[in-house]
């Protein structure tokens, strides 16, 4: 059985994981909390997570990584050598997992209008540091107009286009507090967000039940 490892760009999978209990490995991971695009995972991976923790700044209730563009929000505490002594731990826990005997399926929040996160970078990466790695990739986005769903090997793309009442003439060509709203009410009771909710458990289930290649 295949557990999730969230690798971004912000809080939607953890937030999923959680409220939804879904298979993971019981562990806080680098990227449960924050905010970064998707080459800087792919770096931070590729690099054994060199630069992570160097000069970490905190204002205004986040932790920020100026160098490769990384926000933390949600910590429970305002110090940082605390934070970096904790966030030393849990990148060691996810070096730990990659290097185990056990099926991960990375998920990724692609939220931005053009599809932004081509799998190549981070397949050429884990092929490279962890060729021996049983792993597939979700990626879901919610901007783009329309539906789709891209099965290949190893990778299984959604789009899925969230409509919320709430979105203003605006908000059409602001991409960020499209996503914003997003955020707010995915998790809600209104009827959309739950059908959206559910279009995603069912195909995270179809993936993980797979063993065959996609």
């Amino acid at each position: 059985m295949y557990s999730l490892v969230n690798l971004g760009s912000d809080r939607f999978f953890t937030q999923l994981i959680n409220n939804y209990n879904l298979d993971n490995f019981n562990v806080e991971l680098p990227f449960d909390k924050s905010t970064q695009s998707y080459s800087t995972v792919c770096k931070l991976i590729e690099t054994d997570f060199q630069d992570y923790l160097s000069d970490i700044t905190y204002n205004d209730g986040c932790f920020y990584n100026s160098k490769l563009d990384i926000s933390w929000n949600n910590e429970s505490t305002e110090d940082v050598d605390v934070f970096k002594d904790r966030y030393t731990t849990i990148v060691k826990q996810f070096l730990d997992i990659l290097n185990k005997d056990v099926k991960i399926l990375f998920t990724i929040h692609d939220n931005v209008l053009e599809f932004k996160y081509r799998p190549d970078e981070l397949i050429r990466v884990l092929g490279i540091k962890y060729p021996k790695l049983d792993y597939k990739v979700f990626i879901y986005n919610n901007i783009n107009h329309g539906f789709s769903k891209c099965p290949s090997n190893k990778v299984f793309s959604v789009n899925i286009y969230y409509m919320s009442s709430s979105f203003t003439d605006e908000d059409y060509t602001n991409i960020n507090k499209r996503n914003t709203i997003f955020m707010n009410e995915i998790f809600s009771d209104t009827e959309s967000s739950k059908n959206t909710i559910n279009d995603i458990l069912t195909d995270i289930e179809e993936v993980k039940r797979r063993e065959d290649p996609l």
